[in-house]
């Protein structure tokens, strides 16, 4: 018997069926839904969302059309977000840099209307180009865009 591969094989095996046993045992835990992680303080976000004032904000880089994004922020138990002070602008901005992204904001009959029914206030959030239906922002700019277009797009959810 050639004890040298006995010596190496046993110990190698133990760590693979220990390895194996954790990894059954944990396997629910590991593949379960996404935990929350909680910030100092009352609220929390769950992994990949940032947190901003009472929000979480998910910044996708899937590419979809304003309604195949809302449908998408649904399924994440969110909406497009909606912006209602300059604050949250600057931050959301900030967050956007290189890409424009969809938003909650669209325009039906001639009149902009945020999705969860926010009065639309120019004053905080004025779209530039109105030539298209559905906005999106990106580093300081605020356009509006073809809802049909192809875009990056932020979920909001209130905490």
């Amino acid at each position: 018997m050639n004890w040298k591969l006995v010596g190496t094989l046993v110990p190698t095996l133990t760590i693979k069926l220990i390895g194996s046993s954790l990894f059954f045992v944990y396997f629910s835990q590991i593949f379960s839904e996404v935990p929350k992680i909680t910030s100092p303080g009352k609220t929390s976000c769950p992994l990949r969302w940032t947190l901003y004032e009472g929000k979480c904000y998910y910044f996708t880089t899937l590419r979809k059309t304003w309604d195949e994004s809302q449908k998408e922020c649904v399924s994440l138990n969110s909406h497009l977000a909606v912006i209602s002070s300059k604050a949250e602008l600057a931050f959301l901005n900030n967050k956007t840099q290189n890409a424009d992204y969809f938003i909650g904001l669209r325009q039906r009959n001639g009149e902009w209307k945020w999705i969860d029914n926010t009065k639309f206030d120019p004053g905080i959030f004025n779209v530039q180009d109105k030539t298209n239906d559905c906005a999106a922002i990106g580093l300081n700019s605020r356009v509006s865009k073809s809802c049909s277009e192809f875009n990056r797009f932020i979920c909001e959810e209130k905490v």
